[in-house]
């Protein structure tokens, strides 16, 4: 190809509903030099004719090549996306979901110009995400944040202290949409891991953070990213595709962050192990339930059994409010009935001695003051219960640094 050729791949699997919107979205584009690919992994009814007829009748003069990939099985999203990449021939790849869109007419231009403005040694480029609703009708938020815009051009600059490391430790902030990438990036850094199944970006991130390479930012929306998915609390139960996503998490958590502790900044190390803790736990509290395994049920109780104590606690405290009042009130009842308890039984076995009368006395007076303990501890529960919820478990959603 003598022109410089962006390969735009769409990735699909399983769900066909916005394909064809994804595809559009390419044939559109004003950029002269395009490959487009389509990559299915393993659907069992993957439409590959209709597409290829969708494709044909749409196509204009600049789509200087198609090619079509079906895998004869589901390999999971890192290693699809690395097969796909190797079927590209483009200087420059970028990926999209094939429930995703392209911004509008000019994003494939916009990467290219933008790599124009990098330095030569930079062989990755971000954009903005935005992030719509289901319909893709209303934008509910952009994914980039400001100061993550202005380290990217800090580590630009030179800046080398660690501060996108430290972020990303602490939340994926880049996107994992919206990224171009020079075909040369993939020889001198490698494919995406492939220890992952599901996550390919979060690993890549962080050891481009690590490693201090330029990620040069170029400032336009590229992606309409359509809001459900895994990542995004797709809210169909834990299927196996959420078991293998958890699964990703806790490795990507022990191999990428949990060895490079010193590499964070020491101001919010603590914020980062206070994360890894209430991932880990969100993580183990679903795979138990997933497995249906006795072994990993009290695996999870072992480690994390004061969590649930307090959750327990925090859950339950207006119950443990009510039962205090319903026993108080109960001792109460009780207390004032037992002269009256006393007297009946007295009118009705006439000449009962006094024994007997102080008996009953002390019976109904014993009843009330157990109820009345009953109600003491339901209340203590319930004070527990309140303090623990006034506690902040875990860090502010963002978080800026530096």
């Amino acid at each position: 190809m003598t022109k410089e050729t962006i390969s735009a791949i769409i990735l699909c699997y399983h769900k066909f509903d916005f394909i064809y919107d994804a595809i559009l979205s390419v044939l559109e584009q004003d950029y002269e030099s395009i490959e487009l690919i389509i990559s299915d992994d393993g659907s069992p009814h993957f439409p590959e004719d209709d597409i290829r007829a969708f494709i044909q009748k749409n196509k204009k003069a600049n789509i200087v090549n198609a090619i079509y990939n079906h895998e004869t099985e589901n390999i999971g999203t890192v290693k699809h996306l690395n097969h796909a990449i190797s079927l590209a021939n483009g200087d420059y790849i970028m990926a999209l979901a094939a429930d995703d869109l392209l911004f509008d007419k000019s994003v494939l231009r916009n990467y290219v110009v933008g790599f124009k403005k990098a330095g030569k040694d930079c062989y990755i480029e971000m954009a903005q995400t935005a992030m719509c609703d289901y319909d893709m009708e209303k934008t509910e938020g952009y994914y980039l944040q400001p100061q993550i815009r202005e380290i990217l051009e800090d580590n630009r600059k030179g800046d080398s202290s660690n501060r996108l490391f430290s972020l990303l430790a602490y939340k994926p902030y880049l996107p994992s949409t919206s990224t171009c990438f020079k075909k040369e990036f993939f020889s001198k850094f490698g494919k995406f891991d492939e220890r992952y199944v599901l996550v390919e970006d979060i690993p890549m991130h962080l050891r481009l953070a690590r490693e201090s390479w330029e990620i040069h930012y170029e400032n336009f929306i590229a992606i309409k990213h359509r809001t459900g998915g895994i990542s995004h609390g797709n809210t169909d139960g834990l299927s196996k595709s959420k078991f293998l996503y958890l699964n990703d998490l806790l490795n990507i958590r022990q191999n990428e962050i949990i060895p490079y502790y010193y590499m964070i900044d020491p101001s919010i190390l603590d914020d980062v192990k206070n994360v890894a803790y209430a991932e880990r736990l969100w993580a183990k509290s679903q795979l138990h339930l997933y497995q249906h395994s006795r072994k990993l049920h009290f695996d999870y109780i072992k480690e994390f059994w004061p969590h649930i104590v307090k959750m327990h606690f925090l859950n339950n405290r207006w119950k443990f409010l009510y039962l205090s009042h319903f026993f108080f009130k109960k001792s109460v009842i009780m207390l004032v009935l037992a002269p009256i308890v006393k007297y009946v039984m007295e009118m009705l076995l006439l000449g009962m001695d006094k024994n007997t009368s102080g008996l009953i006395l002390s019976f109904c007076y014993g009843i009330s003051f157990l109820m009345l303990g009953i109600s003491v501890v339901y209340k203590s529960l319930e004070i527990v219960g309140t303090i623990l919820a006034k506690i902040e478990s875990f860090p502010d959603e963002t978080l800026i640094i530096g």
